[in-house]
């Protein structure tokens, strides 16, 4: 039995092992442009870019992004479900006016994990999920609000090792 984060390459087409949720079995899922991983093919398409929201001081790398309706980036917040439709990762640190480019469905490496999870842990739980914060915008957490009406329920990840998360955003869930 493959283990979360295991990946395969097959005609050509790259796959990572995932179990999106405890209601749904885990499965093999295309990755993003499913290019066999470190090929000399382009990856772009795993990344989009944006510009950041006037109203949004900094993104650090690794915080959570969704688009504006006036198509900004911005930090993303599951308080409401109109600022939890995640985007993406952001792929490097950056300021109000300046690009973002932000990524999905793959892996990335936390660098700075005690900086974009809830209650600063030094490390991820690896085989956990993790969630869009309601409290910290742009933040991941392992206790996502449940109970306050309005809020939005959304799984973004699942830790495969301290450092590692693959992201895999699931649709928000008004609560």
């Amino acid at each position: 039995m493959p283990a979360v984060g295991d990946t395969k390459v097959e005609f050509n087409r790259t796959y990572i092992w995932l179990e999106p949720n405890v209601n749904a079995p885990a499965g093999w899922r295309l990755t993003g442009n499913d290019n066999t991983p470190g090929a000399s093919q382009d990856q772009s398409a795993l990344n989009a870019t944006g510009t950041v929201d006037s109203g949004t001081a900094t993104i650090l790398v690794n915080q959570l992004v969704y688009v504006t309706s006036s198509g900004t980036i911005a930090l993303a917040n599951a308080s409401s479900v109109n600022t939890a439709k995640v985007a993406g990762v952001a792929t490097a640190t950056t300021t109000a006016g300046n690009p973002v480019t932000y990524t999905r469905n793959r892996p990335v490496t936390m660098t700075n994990v005690s900086a974009v999870v809830d209650s600063a842990p030094s490390a991820l739980e690896t085989g956990k999920y993790y969630y869009l914060s309601a409290t910290n915008a742009g933040n991941y957490t392992r206790t996502p609000d449940t109970s306050t009406s309005g809020a939005a329920l959304v799984q973004v990840g699942l830790a495969i090792s301290t450092a590692d998360m693959a992201i895999e955003i699931q649709s928000e869930v008004l609560i």
